[in-house]
């Protein structure tokens, strides 16, 4: 699934009650949602997009950022967060490029923000093109920071990008294998039982935070279950840590995605995390 099917086929659902748990994207019909049979795990492409901004200037104070980003609702919705970041600090991007995913080179993006002197690039695309830019810029000698989207903290990304991968910043709203929390850290162990040969990563963790929920929801229904008594039973989590992603806050009038988000560092094929939850 993704941001621009997973909007299209929510009036589906709403139509027949079925629940919906952890709809990946970020658009606000599935990360803070106003249909009462949807919930949301993951944030908003805005509140990405203006987390990557504000690392870029916060922490490594750069001074001309430029935007890397996927031709769809699911880029879109990051960069206009990362762009509203920047026009709050009277700033503009010194260069913004896009791709789609059918794109294999990406060497004239990487040209033309490479033209602008961008010392920083958010990077709002899948794990695919990320490599792509990382590998062309090292190629090209160019060494600005990238600051990345979540996908490409998946361990897909080392395998495609190699050692030109090391210093690049992720947010975190999906655990990372390298996470000291104990939920995090059983979820890795079910997986290595179950599933020896697949690694833990942005994926896998992102399957599981669904499940994890969903089982919760089925132990609070009761033996008789409904998609309604499902409904009101998620709606009875409250306060509620998956582990694998940020602890949420659900209730009759709130199904949205936690706020928070965390940040790694990647260094010689693993994360190493700054920032948790």
């Amino acid at each position: 699934m993704s941001t621009a099917a997973g909007a299209s086929y929510i009036p589906f659902l709403v139509r027949r009650g079925v629940p919906l748990i952890n709809p990946i994207g970020g658009h606000q019909k599935l990360k803070a949602p106003k249909d009462r049979n949807v919930f949301g795990l993951l944030p908003l492409g805005e509140r990405n997009g203006e987390s990557l901004a504000q690392y870029a200037l916060d922490v490594l104070k750069a001074k001309r950022v430029a935007i890397f980003n996927q031709n769809d609702k699911f880029g879109t919705d990051i960069r206009d967060g990362a762009f509203d970041e920047l026009k709050k600090r009277g700033m503009k991007p010194a260069a913004e490029t896009t791709y789609v995913p059918s794109d294999v080179d990406v060497s004239a993006q990487v040209a033309s923000m490479r033209k602008a002197n961008a010392d920083a690039v958010i990077c709002a695309c899948i794990t695919k093109h990320g490599a792509l830019l990382i590998k062309e810029a090292q190629k090209l000698n160019w060494k600005p920071h990238f600051v990345a989207l979540n996908t490409m903290g998946d361990p897909i990304a080392a395998d495609l990008t190699g050692p030109a991968l090391d210093g690049t910043i992720i947010n975190l709203f999906v655990a990372v294998d390298t996470m000291k929390h104990p939920k995090v850290q059983e979820a890795t162990r079910i997986l290595a039982k179950y599933y020896p040969k697949t690694k833990p990563g942005y994926w896998t963790y992102m399957g599981m935070a669904g499940a994890i929920v969903f089982v919760e929801g089925l132990k609070r229904a009761g033996k008789d279950v409904s998609r309604q008594s499902f409904i009101e039973a998620l709606e009875s989590l409250g306060n509620f840590e998956p582990g694998v992603v940020p602890p949420v806050k659900w209730d009759r009038k709130n199904h949205g995605s936690a706020n928070v988000i965390g940040f790694a560092n990647w260094q010689g094929g693993k994360l190493q995390v700054l920032k948790g939850w």
